[in-house]
């Protein structure tokens, strides 16, 4: 009997030494080990997962990125060795973005607007846009490599004169204005490494072809200005500096190269009370002005003011028109003579007997169309309308050209006489293009005559294309007789 009591007592205390094991020994270890995988599986979540472990249950809580991202961890966490349960009744679900935006525009500074992936990411933009990311919105669906894309994009701000990139889902969008093709061209050399769509929707401001524009001139018919201008000189600059009350202009205005100067347009304004019409050229260091003088005007101080910027000039002198009581030499006699009732006559009687013979007045040529034509083409056969490529623009020279039609063309501009311009190309390209291009330039042209002075019901415009060649079209040199512009005319 005593030994079956002490036996008794031996088990229970076993039994109670073992309880007390598991619980202060056993059960502790097996939480810690849970615990320490728990937070292992929750370590790498995107805002930071966090459990709780209370013997074999874990309890996950805090902000998860998706359902992907939940179903991911709690999968994980169901795996541990030990566990009994995962509940994860206390995770958020963060918002879904869609389309996913985030947009930096560049204008008086950098703005920011859009989403972003977590707040590590805000941290590290605040580097960069400090409080302004206080404003941008926390959403899950980013792409991959988001703040490699905001990277890549940030490096194309620099080229930009003002501009914006924006990141809409996986793509890429660029808008904005840059100065020059080379700036263009730094964008692509950025852009080289991404891997995601991209939109270049970045406009380029200056083509890069040098500044080339023409100045015209004429006491009737106004000032005019074509071409393209240098970075800074506008045909406001240029209307004050010349200081006529207005200026028309067809031009484009560089945005890259050297800064434009009107100095000498001041010096020019000084004399455009002598001229009749003027017509300059300004071709990087090849500067030219052909002026025609009203009769009388001082030409050696025209000359002078001319060539204030370095320009080569050529002058036109009308002479004086006589008036009555002028005086002169005769030319061969050397007897002094008066200008009187339209006739020259001596001052002095001359010792022989004076004959006079009635004047001889000549009947005036009548204006037809042969003479015109002959006129016209005189012209045309030593210079050319020179347009830009592919363009109905004049070419910066073309005002000088406009200026000689007109003069030649002003005393045809009587009676029923009529003048087509035609338009006219060489077989390059394709022929309906050719055609529509002559027609842009024979009307063009027209418009030119018009504006210079010529009455508009006068002139027609049609283009032939390259239908009426002159020239072979297999040579340069033939074909740049084929481009050209005619004027034709008829009774």
């Amino acid at each position: 009997m005593m030994r079956t009591k002490i036996g008794w007592v031996v088990l229970c205390v076993g039994v109670l030494a073992l309880g007390l094991w598991a619980r202060f020994v056993t059960v502790p270890r097996i939480e810690t080990a849970i615990r320490s995988a728990a937070e292992a599986v929750v370590a790498p979540s995107i805002h930071g997962l966090k459990v709780v472990v209370s013997g074999r249950d874990i309890d996950l809580s805090g902000l998860a990125d998706s359902d992907r991202e939940l179903s991911q961890m709690v999968q994980a966490l169901e795996n541990i060795q030990g566990q009994r349960v995962v509940r994860r009744g206390s995770v958020r679900l963060l918002t879904r973005a869609q389309p996913y935006l985030f947009s930096v525009r560049k204008a008086d500074g950098l703005k920011i607007s859009g989403n972003i992936p977590s707040e590590a990411v805000r941290q590290r933009l605040a580097a960069i846009f400090g409080d302004q990311v206080d404003g941008l919105d926390l959403a899950s669906g980013a792409p991959q490599d988001f703040e490699g894309l905001i990277t890549a994009g940030m490096n194309t701000l620099p080229a930009m004169v003002q501009g914006a990139f924006s990141l809409e889902g996986t793509t890429l969008i660029l808008r904005g204005d840059v100065a020059s093709p080379a700036d263009a061209q730094k964008i692509v050399d950025s852009l080289a490494l991404v891997k995601t769509p991209v939109i270049n929707g970045v406009r380029v401001l200056d083509d890069g072809t040098p500044a080339k524009y023409g100045l015209n001139f004429q006491r009737i018919g106004g000032t005019s200005v074509r071409g393209k201008l240098p970075k800074g000189l506008t045909v406001l600059v240029m209307q004050k500096a010349l200081g006529v009350p207005k200026m028309k202009g067809d031009v484009k205005i560089a945005t890259a190269g050297a800064a434009g100067e009107a100095d000498y347009l001041t010096a020019w304004a000084g004399i455009l009370d002598q001229l009749e019409s003027m017509t300059s050229s300004v071709n990087g260091a090849d500067r030219k002005v052909l002026a025609k003088l009203i009769p009388g005007a001082d030409a050696a101080r025209v000359r002078a003011a001319l060539e204030t910027g370095g320009f080569a000039v050529q002058i036109t002198e009308q002479p004086k028109p006589i008036a009555e009581g002028d005086t002169r030499d005769n030319p061969d006699t050397g007897a002094a003579e008066v200008f009187k009732a339209g006739l020259w006559v001596a001052i002095e009687p001359v010792i022989a007997e004076p004959v006079i013979a009635e004047p001889v007045i000549a009947e005036p040529v009548p204006i037809n169309a042969a003479l015109c034509q002959a006129a016209t083409d005189a012209i045309l056969a030593q210079t050319t309308v020179i347009f830009l490529p592919n363009s109905d623009q004049l070419d910066a020279t073309g005002d000088s050209v406009i200026a000689e039609l007109v003069k030649a063309m002003l005393p045809c501009a009587t009676g029923t006489l009529r003048a087509e311009i035609g338009g006219h190309t060489d077989t390059s390209g394709d022929a309906d293009k050719n055609l529509t291009l002559s027609q842009l330039r024979a009307d063009r042209v027209r418009g030119a005559l018009v504006n210079a002075g010529l009455p508009a019901p006068m002139l027609t415009a049609k283009g032939y294309g390259s239908a009426q060649p002159i020239s072979e079209n297999e040579t340069p040199e033939g074909r740049a007789k084929n481009r050209r512009t005619t004027v034709t005319w008829a009774q």
